[in-house]
C-alpha cells in the first residue's frame, strides 16, 4: 500500500511539472546552464552530460507528443463562460448558461460530458445546443450528463456548444456560492453571478482549491444592465483539475 501511494504521488509530481509551461522551461534552462558550465570546466565530462541532455530532451518531448496524442483527453477547452443568472431574490430560480468553444483532440469522437453539483434541484431543466442530453447517472458526488453532438468529430474541429440548465432551491442561504472545475486543459476561464435587483451581495470572494483560505481574493461588484449587480472572474490558462469558487454573502 506504501509503495502504491508513493508511485502515485510520484506520479501525479511528474504530470504537475510536465504540465507546467513556466516549470519545464526553468529545468530545461538550468539543465543547459549546468552542461555549458561542466563543459567547460572539464570537456569529456561535459560533452557527456550535454549528449545526455539531449538525448533526454528528444525522449521526453517524444513522450510528450505520444501522451498528447493517446492520452490527452478528447478535446482542449479554448473558452468557457458561464454565466448565473439569479432571477428572484429568495434564490428559488436560477438559470446557468454555459458556452464552450472546443477543439477536438482525436477523432471519432460523438460525446462529451457535463457535470453539475450543489444543493436544491441542480438538473431542473436541461438543454445543449447543438448536441442532445443522452443520459444522466450519478459519481464522485456529481451529477453527471452524457451529450451526444449528434456528429462525428476529427481531430482538429472546433465548435462551441451552448449548455443551458435550470435550477430550484440551490441558493436558499444567506452565504452562497457557484463554482466551476478545469476538468480539461482551458485556455480561458469565465465565471459570472447576476443578482436580482432587490438582493445584492454585501460581500464576495473568489475562492481556489489550490490555495490556502487566507490567500482568497476579494471581489467587487459591477452594476449590470436594468440597475442587476453581477459579480465576475476571468482567468488565462488555469491550471488542470483546479475548482474555482465564487462565494458572496447577500
Amino acid at each position: 500500500m506504501a509503495d502504491s501511494t508513493l508511485l502515485r504521488a510520484t506520479r501525479e509530481a511528474f504530470f504537475t511539472v510536465v504540465r507546467s509551461r513556466t516549470t519545464s522551461f526553468l529545468l530545461a534552462v538550468t539543465g543547459l546552464g549546468l552542461g555549458v558550465l561542466a563543459l567547460f570546466t572539464e570537456p569529456l565530462a561535459g560533452a557527456v552530460l550535454l549528449s545526455s541532455l539531449v538525448l533526454a530532451f528528444v525522449a521526453v518531448g517524444l513522450y510528450a507528443l505520444i501522451l498528447r496524442d493517446r492520452f490527452g483527453g478528447l478535446y482542449e477547452v479554448l473558452d468557457d463562460e458561464s454565466l448565473w443568472d439569479l432571477r428572484d431574490s429568495a434564490g428559488t430560480d436560477a438559470l446557468l448558461t454555459r458556452t464552450r468553444t472546443l477543439r477536438f483532440l482525436q477523432d471519432g469522437v460523438f460525446a462529451i460530458r457535463d457535470y453539475a453539483w450543489g444543493n436544491g434541484d441542480v438538473l431542473a431543466d436541461y438543454s445543449c445546443d447543438p448536441g442532445y442530453p443522452a443520459d444522466y447517472y450519478s459519481a464522485g458526488g456529481r451529477h453527471n450528463v452524457v451529450i451526444s453532438l449528434r456528429d462525428t468529430k476529427r481531430r482538429g474541429d472546433v465548435d462551441t456548444y451552448t449548455i443551458k440548465r435550470r435550477t430550484t432551491d440551490m441558493f436558499l442561504g444567506s452565504s452562497e456560492w457557484v463554482s466551476t472545475e478545469t476538468l480539461q486543459t482551458t485556455r480561458r476561464l469565465t465565471l459570472t453571478v447576476l443578482f436580482p435587483v432587490s438582493r445584492i451581495p454585501v460581500e464576495a470572494w473568489l475562492d481556489r482549491s489550490s490555495r490556502p483560505e487566507h490567500a482568497r481574493k476579494r471581489l467587487r461588484a459591477e452594476v449590470h444592465s436594468g440597475g442587476r449587480q453581477k459579480l465576475s472572474v476571468t482567468l488565462h490558462d488555469p491550471p488542470l483539475r483546479e475548482t474555482f469558487t465564487i462565494w458572496w454573502r447577500w
